[in-house]
């Protein structure tokens, strides 16, 4: 038996619904970046947005830094890394009186677009400032993902850039840095070489300008068929650029498959002929099942399996369904349903809809077992809502 699942038995007893998170994937994770790091040469980050916890940012520290977009993000990275690991920031929002706080905290500043450049130009300090760029390249089809969707609010089409390099004669006395995201969730390469192909042809010259370069997040590189395109990438920028930094910022791919979302079963009954079984959880703990209309992963789900229930969440919303899975024996009341890879964009937006609490917090170390980190109280919520 693993740890991991020792950890579900009862020897290491438990509340559900919980979140556990298996801080020896996310170690794994860190070091297979680790040795791409080294054979590549690029400095790698860990973009925070997907799961902030603290305990899951300590575990970052081999990493070069990491990416934020708020204030809150920025000093939350300060308290877990002693180290002074370096902070990027990147925002479409930057508000005029969180200016001070933001800039004072991080070590990179990208500007989302020029117009928010320009407002803050007279205010720029002895920091490391870039441009976001949209390639207008849409790589994904679901526009909900996409950052090079129409009307996009995230980055600055690429004839804009060059329209303001040609006019503003100091931009590169401000601005050392370009930066893109174009996928999500990707593990096809091919995409990120289009990207940049695209950047070289459209600014030329224009490139060779910058001194650091960040290629985004947003793909899979354990699980891709093609990362030896990722190295060619790499050193076909450092032979044609002088760039004193290649940059990427992965996000998901470090701490997804670490997440466990564990609930119990609560009810059972029939309808229209399908069984029922209700959760302790509901689908508010992972919004982006009911965002997005998918089924999470279940550990012991398979077609093959005779026991088939429709996962329904414990709150009002009629559509908190998880969906229609298969077990080996049937489920009863107190059973264990344990839902897999939702360490990313899980626990950073579940909320307490219908008043229904938070899951705990559990993080699995590899000497100590399962420890909580975090619970959500009564008192929490009365507080919350202004009681």
């Amino acid at each position: 038996m693993s740890l991991m699942e020792d950890s579900f038995s009862l020897k290491q007893p438990y509340k559900t619904p919980a979140f556990i998170y298996n801080l020896g994937e996310v170690k794994k994770r860190i070091a297979f970046l680790s040795q791409i790091r080294n054979e590549s040469n690029c400095k790698i980050l860990y973009s925070v947005k997907p799961l902030p916890l603290y305990r899951v940012l300590e575990e970052m520290e081999p990493l070069d830094g990491f990416s934020v977009s708020s204030f809150f993000e920025a000093r939350l990275v300060q308290k877990a890394c002693k180290n002074g690991k370096e902070i990027h920031f990147i925002s479409p929002g930057i508000k005029n009186e969180q200016w001070e706080d933001i800039s004072t905290a991080v070590n990179y500043l990208t500007f989302n677009s020029l117009e928010q450049l320009s407002y803050f130009e007279a205010k720029l300090r002895k920091q490391s400032y870039g441009i976001r760029v949209n390639p207008e390249i849409s790589l994904i089809e679901d526009p909900r993902y996409n950052p090079c969707r129409e009307f996009s609010k995230l980055g600055v089409p690429i004839a804009q850039i060059k329209n303001k390099i040609s006019d503003d004669t100091d931009f590169f006395k401000k601005i050392e840095g370009i930066h893109f995201h174009t996928n999500f969730e990707s593990r096809d390469f091919s995409h990120l070489t289009e990207t940049v192909s695209k950047l070289r042809t459209e600014l030329a010259d224009e490139l060779k300008r910058f001194k650091w370069i960040n290629l985004g997040g947003g793909y899979f590189f354990e699980e891709s068929e093609n990362l030896s395109l990722f190295y060619e990438l790499v050193d076909e920028l450092s032979d044609n650029y002088d760039f004193d930094e290649i940059i990427i910022e992965p996000g998901s791919f470090l701490v997804r498959d670490s997440g466990y979302l564990v609930s119990s079963v609560i009810d059972l009954f029939q309808r229209d002929g399908g069984n029922i079984a209700v959760l302790d959880t509901t689908v508010n703990h992972l919004p982006e099942v009911f965002e997005y209309q998918y089924e999470p992963d279940v550990l012991g789900d398979d077609f093959s399996n005779k026991n088939e229930y429709i996962l329904a969440g414990s709150s009002c919303l009629a559509g908190d369904i998880f969906g229609v899975y298969r077990f080996e024996n049937e489920l009863e009341l107190g059973s264990k349903v344990i839902f897999e890879k939702v360490g990313s964009y899980s626990l950073v937006k579940a909320h307490t809809f219908n008043g229904i609490n938070l899951p705990d917090v559990y993080c699995l170390e590899d000497d100590t077992g399962l420890k909580r980190v975090k619970n959500f109280t009564l008192e929490q919520y009365m507080h919350y809502y202004g009681g």
